[in-house]
């Protein structure tokens, strides 16, 4: 027979005359356990009533270990050996779960790292290709009557539930019916309630002596009706709406600020790319590095703007620089694009064009350094904190307490009514939040990309037919000369004519925009 002693370990089989051993199940885990078997069936053996013993059987008893019952005589049990045993059983569990634990805390400190590794937000774009279209832009006429549809109003209604608006809102919103529900039980509920316990207490005192004593202790049981007066909030909805009128006005003109700029740099660095093109046709190695600093700069921006990981974008930001310009441009974040356009100005002062010409071209690189600090202003300084969190209180107690004024009015219908207008008051307010930073609803990728690849396709127009090397002011220790020098490597001169001439680098095949990425 099996059994289990304090230690919670199985015992030896016993052998009883005339009678099979039983079938005692083991505890499933050791230490800490009883001495009966654990577990649902053991519960329902557990309330069966024990089965009387055969006539003439004796109780069972500890007997020796395994041989012992084989051999038909009883022996004591080594205690000292069965403890040993069991506390070597324990030892080593309690191991297992340290070894457990230990590789626990492992994979989590794992898990942190590289959790704190990964970028806060998406990468950069694989290439410098775009061929989709953002949602937010329209490049055919068919988004724009499709945009100008009557339909349209049916269509945004039944795509309400998929609005980024519920989404964002949806947690007052819910604290807002949350207090609708609240103060409509009270009302229909409670006071009701309490009404009727004062009526009937008020009945029984009627027929006792001190009749009017006990009336009017009752009455005092009686719960005021939960209401305000419609008139403060017929008072105050034009202060709010005027609130949150200018707080979107003002965050509008943030982002219309942020489109106007954002389009004036891409159209400045196109700018430059065009003159660069025309201007220095016969220093090939001088536009190439110009135009390498152009798509550098843009990717840099967009990644300013957009939140990249900075280390992640590094490589692809310096990914079109001649490796004498990749050496030198080490910043990162907002300093890095103010370093690309120094590095622009070095190149243009280096680049043999004339006076008129290269300060015409510094000129707009100048205007480009201002556009990009404009941009970095808009994402960085938002609204006077003070505004947007007297807007956000004014709204907050004006619609926790518009239940109340909408009970007397709408009754139990408050609880569609009161979320209702708290939908569109807090839409209101979350598309000023919105589009306050401008650079969540713009496509900053979309519209420096296009400008990128603008400066590709000037490249590519003037591109010799047939295969070759690029000039080798590409690799270390190229590069253009002074003023009216040309590039030192190929030996082409700048025309200081508006001769539309266009001699050719002397190392063969196409000039190359920028290694691929």
């Amino acid at each position: 027979m099996a059994l289990t002693c304090a230690f919670a370990a199985p015992l030896p089989q016993l052998s009883l005359p005339g009678r099979p051993p039983p079938r005692w199940r083991t505890p499933r885990r050791v230490g800490r356990l009883p001495c009966r078997p654990v577990g649902p069936a053991a519960r329902l053996r557990r309330r069966r009533p024990p089965a009387p013993p055969p006539t003439g059987a004796r109780p069972p008893t500890c007997a020796a270990a395994g041989s012992a019952g084989d051999s038909g005589g009883d022996a004591p049990l080594d205690l000292p050996a069965l403890a040993a045993a069991v506390a070597a059983t324990a030892a080593a569990e309690r191991q297992r779960r340290r070894e457990a634990a230990a590789a626990a805390a492992a994979a989590a400190a794992t898990a942190a790292a590289a959790a704190a590794a990964r970028p806060a937000r998406r990468g950069p774009p694989a290439a410098n290709t775009y061929t989709r279209y953002p949602p937010t832009v329209f490049r055919t006429l068919a988004r724009w009557e499709r945009h100008r549809q009557p339909v349209r109003y049916a269509r945004h209604v039944l795509s309400m539930a998929r609005s980024g608006v519920v989404r964002r809102t949806r947690t007052p919103l819910a604290f807002l019916t949350a207090v609708a529900a609240a103060v409509l039980a009270y009302n229909e509920l409670l006071v009701p309630a309490v009404a009727r316990r004062a009526a009937a207490a008020a009945a029984s005192a009627a027929a006792a002596p001190g009749a009017a004593t006990g009336a009017a202790a009752t009455a005092a049981w009686a719960l005021p009706v939960a209401s305000l007066p419609l008139s403060p909030f017929t008072l105050t909805a034009g202060a709010l709406g005027l609130c949150l009128v200018f707080r979107t006005n003002a965050s509008y003109g943030r982002w219309y600020e942020a489109c106007r700029q954002l389009g004036a740099l891409g159209r400045m660095a196109v700018n430059v790319g065009r003159q660069a093109g025309t201007w220095l046709a016969t220093a090939p190695a001088c536009r190439e590095r110009i135009d390498g600093l152009l798509v550098a700069f843009l990717r840099s921006v967009a990644a300013d703007l957009c939140r990249y990981d900075v280390d992640e974008t590094h490589g692809y930001v310096t990914a079109p620089l001649v490796p004498a310009d990749a050496a030198r441009i080490r910043a990162t974040g907002a300093t890095r694009s103010a370093l690309i356009l120094y590095v622009l100005s070095d190149a243009i002062g280096q680049s043999g064009l004339t006076e008129k010409r290269a300060v015409t071209m510094d000129t707009i690189v100048g205007e480009m350094l201002s556009a990009a600090g404009s941009c970095g202003r808009i994402g960085s300084i938002p609204i006077p904190l003070s505004y947007s969190r007297h807007t956000s209180r004014f709204l907050a107690v004006w619609l926790t307490a518009l239940p109340l004024a909408l009970y007397p009015q709408v009754g139990g219908a408050m609880l569609v009514v009161a979320p209702v207008i708290g939908f569109f008051l807090l839409g209101l307010d979350d598309i000023g939040v919105r589009i306050e930073e401008g650079w969540n609803q713009l496509p900053v990728d979309f519209i420096l990309g296009s400008a990128e690849t603008i400066i590709g396709a000037f490249r590519e127009a003037d591109a010799p037919p047939g295969g070759g090397g690029a000039c080798e002011a590409r690799r270390p220790g190229g590069g253009c000369g002074g003023r009216g020098q040309g590039c030192q490597t190929c030996g082409a001169s700048v025309p200081r004519s508006g001769a539309r001439t266009r001699p050719r680098c002397a190392s063969t095949g196409p000039m190359v925009l920028f290694p691929p990425v």
